[in-house]
């Protein structure tokens, strides 16, 4: 059986969402904004980083970490 995608698209339900991921993935695109629930990545517009940087700096301690990869996989 093919499991479908889910996507969120709102900024804060993602980021609400992801407080219950420990791994996932973020790839900086120029569609819109998306988390995608069965590949665990978070497709993030260009214009968003700055509005999601500002929205985990308010957060205390996020359960996650983000780790940098200088290559595509």
């Amino acid at each position: 059986m093919k499991k479908s995608n889910k996507y969120i698209y709102d900024l804060k339900s993602i980021l609400k969402y992801l407080l219950q991921e420990t791994k996932f993935k973020i790839v900086c695109v120029q569609q819109k904004t998306n988390y995608n629930t069965c590949f665990k990545c978070l497709y993030l517009n260009y214009h968003d980083i700055l509005k999601i940087h500002q929205m985990l700096i308010q957060m205390s301690s996020p359960p996650f970490q983000i780790d940098f990869s200088p290559t595509l996989t």
